[in-house]
Formats: C-alpha cells, structure tokens, sequence
C-alpha cells in the first residue's frame, strides 16, 4: 500500500476530501476526483491552476517543475501569501486545507500588487526617462523639435523653451547634458 495523505479541497459549493499520494501532483488527484479545475501548461509556468494554502492547514506543500526547479512562476509575496500552483505541487504530509480556483486572486498579487509598489513605479519612470535621454542624444534635432512643439502647443514662446531647457540643467538650446560632443 502506498502511503496518501488526507487533502481538504474548499470549493464555492463546500468541501471535498481527497487522499493523495506523495508523488501526485494536486492538479493529478483534483482530475481523479473529477474536479477538474482550470488548467493549461501543466508546467508551473501560469496561473491558471493556482490554489492557495489556507491558514487552517496543518502541513505544506513543496513545488517542483518539470526540470526539478523549485523556483516556479510565482513570486516571493504570493507564495507567502500561500498561493501555489496545483500542476507542480506536492503535498508533504497529512493536514492540507486548500482552496482551489484562486488564478484570480493569485493575478493579482503576482503582477498588480507588486506593479503598484512605489520602487517598482519609480523604477518604470527611471526607465523611460532614461530611454528618452538616450534617444534624445541620438536624435537632438529631432528631440528639440518635440520639445519645441510642446511648449507651443502649451502657448510658451521658443524663448520659454530655450529657458526651461536651460533652468532644467539641460545646458543652452540644441544641446543635451551628457552629449557626446561635450568630451
């Protein structure tokens, strides 16, 4: 007899009990009962199939994919949260309560939680403003005329241009901080 352990399945319509062996994944045992939760890649690389860990659970689970990583998908806030992936995980003993449809609730701790943060944000700025820099140092002419065309459209003379891009540190009119041709 191989050794299964007693799974705790929390569903929108109650719950169900299910025993597991110790080299099934949660996604295999759900199918067996005829759960079928949602699925697609069957390898730990989207959300689709995520459960979560309740508080009342009295043991783990350890997710591994199909190469034996146990860096899968999710990232360090959502398993914390005890949000897994049903297609690669193992329980490790008897005492799992889980709820199962949760690639909503798993989404958005992933991806909007964690986009929301404020270094994340900063980070996104920095990026753009420095890809446009960056731009802007290829591209001067074009980049001055951009610039120009702003503060038109925002009814400021090109004089109020040449003196914004000045107060901005951007050094006089036509040329950009950091410009090649300033070595």
């Amino acid at each position: 007899d191989e050794e299964t352990y007693k799974v705790e399945f929390v569903l929108p319509e109650g719950s169900t009990i299910g025993y597991i062996r110790k080299d099934q994944t949660i996604l295999d045992l759900c199918e067996e009962m005829g759960l079928r939760p949602p699925s697609e890649c069957r390898r730990g690389n989207c959300l689709s199939c995520s459960g979560k860990l309740l508080p009342e659970s009295t043991t783990s689970v350890h997710t591994v994919d199909e190469t034996g990583d146990c860096n899968v998908f999710l990232c360090d806030d959502a398993r914390r949260e005890g949000f897994l992936l049903t297609c690669v995980s193992y329980v490790t003993g008897p005492g799992v309560v889980l709820h199962l449809e949760q690639a909503h609730e798993a989404y958005k701790v992933q991806y909007v939680k964690r986009f929301k943060k404020k270094d994340v944000e900063v980070l996104g700025v920095e990026a753009s403003a420095q890809a446009m820099r960056e731009w802007g140092e290829r591209n001067p002419a074009k980049f001055i005329g951009i610039v120009e065309k702003q503060f038109a459209e925002s009814g400021n003379s090109e004089k109020g241009a040449e003196s914004a891009s000045e107060e901005a540190g951007e050094g006089p009119r036509g040329r950009i901080q950091g410009d090649a041709s300033e070595s």
